[in-house]
This record gives structure tokens, sequence and C-alpha cells, in this order.
């Protein structure tokens, strides 16, 4: 199974890395920028805290083992046997949304060190939608978790709730409505995450061209910023 706290770690450095970006390109729109060279160089500049020869390593050994080890899981769990507890098909949830987190953080990775293509700032939409999913699925994964060890619980204290909830259909149900709840609660970031940006790039010969950036960050407004940074880290912790 995925490590939810190896997930939040990743996905912190996205965050981490999402806002130096962020900074270095508002310097560069706020001074006269020479050449295009000055500008790639500007928004290249590495940091100090994310070096790429640790996590290249890191990030194909967890995928490759990640993925035999949560195909193998979902394919024991729909067993026809074990389909009949709500335990199990927990499990088997989780082993489908752990599969998707590993794809979606060290997919994400793989494809920014590997082949320098950032899926973040392709438009902002992408930005909008990769960050959601993957708050949505890191959080849900922890719910999966948590509904599992209460679902062992009442099936092991309470007999009467044991015959309602302990059951197939109303471990469906209730995976339906923890998607549903947490993809609302993150239903913000489709709205306030990220921003586009114009820069104008000057030429020697007195001719300029406007580019079009994506940032994909959280820092879109001081009263965002302050939402995400304390109140909803705090809910993504307790998640």
């Amino acid at each position: 199974m995925w490590s939810h706290s190896t997930s939040t770690i990743i996905r912190q450095s996205f965050e981490h890395e999402n806002l130096i970006h962020s900074s270095s390109i508002t310097n560069t729109t706020t001074t006269s920028i020479s050449s295009t060279t000055s500008i790639i160089q500007t928004l290249a500049t590495p940091n100090d805290i994310y070096d790429s020869r640790i996590t290249k390593p890191f990030a194909l050994i967890c995928l490759f083992v990640g993925s035999i080890g949560n195909s193998l899981s979902f394919i024991v769990f729909k067993q026809k046997q074990l389909r009949k507890h709500s335990t199990f098909r927990y499990l088997a949830y989780l082993s489908i949304v752990d599969l998707i987190v590993l794809y979606l953080g060290l997919g994400y990775i793989i494809l920014r060190d590997y082949f320098s293509f950032d899926i973040r700032v392709q438009n902002l939409f992408l930005c909008k939608f990769h960050t959601f999913l993957t708050y949505v699925t890191t959080q849900l994964s922890s719910w999966i978790l948590t509904i599992v060890s209460i679902d062992r619980a009442i099936a092991c204290t309470v007999m009467q709730l044991n015959k309602r909830l302990s059951r197939p259909k109303s471990a469906d149900r209730i995976f339906f409505i923890m998607c549903i709840v947490i993809s609302l609660i993150n239903s913000h970031i489709l709205l306030f995450m990220g921003s586009k940006r114009t820069i104008v790039e000057s030429f020697i010969h007195n001719t300029s061209l406007s580019k079009d950036i994506i940032i994909c960050t959280h820092n879109t407004s001081r009263t965002y910023f302050k939402f995400f940074e304390k109140p909803y880290n705090i809910l993504d912790l307790l998640s």
C-alpha cells in the first residue's frame, strides 16, 4: 500500500517548488529583460532543496514496486470469497486509490525529471485538475484506512450495527459518500489554484514578444494564500 506520509512529502515538495517558481517569475516580470536567454536562465534557476539525482531512482523504484504490490492486492481482494466481506471491499478500493496516487505523484516526478515535462504548467486546467486529484486521492487513502479500522471495530463489538454497516453494499455506499465529501472539501482548488501571467520577452532589435506562463501555486491572492496555509493545511493534516 502507498504510504500517506510519503505522498504528503511529495505533495509538499510540489508546493515548495511551485512557490519558488512563482517568485522567480514575478521577479522576472518586474525587471527589464534584454534577451530570451536571460528569461530561460531566470526561470530555470535550481533551488537548494530539490535534487533530482535523489528523486529519479527513488521515483522509479517506488513506482515499480508500488504498481506490482497494489495490483496484486486488488486481484486478491476481488476474489469471490473475499468480496462478501466489507473489509476486503474497502481494501480493494484502497488498492485502486493508492495506485492512482502513485501515478499522480511519482508519474509527475518522472515526467519532470527524466523528460523535462511539467504537466502542471501546460495549461491552467491541468494545474488545477492534477493538484485537485493529488489532494483528493491522498486524503481518500487515509479515510479508507480509518473506515477499515472502524468497520473491524463494529464487526467485533456491536452486532446490530454489524448487520447494517459491515456489508459489501454498505461499503460501496460509504466509499461513494467519502469520495463526494473529500471532493467537496478540495473543490476550492479547482476554483482558485494557479494563475496565468504574461511576460514580455525583449530582443536586441527593439522587438518584443509576449508569452503566457502558468503559475501552479496557491499564492494567487492574499486571502486564498492565508486560507491554504492555515485552516486548509490543518484540515489536510487531519485527513
